[in-house]
């Protein structure tokens, strides 16, 4: 159970490259162009492990599948750290009846939608 929010952090990538990690960002704090054209914190050494990434997607399906943007960011991650709850932010029309998914495809513990909050797994 989520006891409160601790910390903010936010995706970063050093570069044009395969993995992502976290760095801690606080109102105010600025922000600098990512390598796709985001705004990401600033490189500061620092990194954290979330306990939870809402992430963004571009379809999901009731089952926990997820269409991301391709690059396979997040399922790296969640990969690397599976323990951390995984929470889709969508719109409700983005949703499909299934999701194609390959192994290496991480499921989502929940979506959270401009109309509801679907819990898919048994994590939340």
């Amino acid at each position: 159970m989520l006891t409160g929010v601790r910390m903010l952090a936010l995706p970063h990538h050093a570069g044009r490259v395969d993995t992502m990690s976290f760095h801690p960002w606080r109102p105010g704090d600025k922000l600098e162009p990512g390598p796709w054209g985001t705004e990401q914190p600033q490189e500061s050494g620092e990194t954290v492990v979330p306990d939870l990434i809402f992430c963004p997607l571009l379809g999901f399906d009731r089952a926990g599948g997820r269409l991301g943007q391709g690059g396979g960011h997040y399922d790296r991650y969640f990969a690397a750290h599976p323990g951390i709850l995984r929470i889709g932010i969508a719109w409700s029309v983005q949703e499909v009846d299934a999701v194609p998914t390959e192994p290496t495809d991480a499921r989502l513990d929940a979506i959270l939608t401009e109309q509801e909050f679907i819990v898919t797994g048994d994590r939340l």
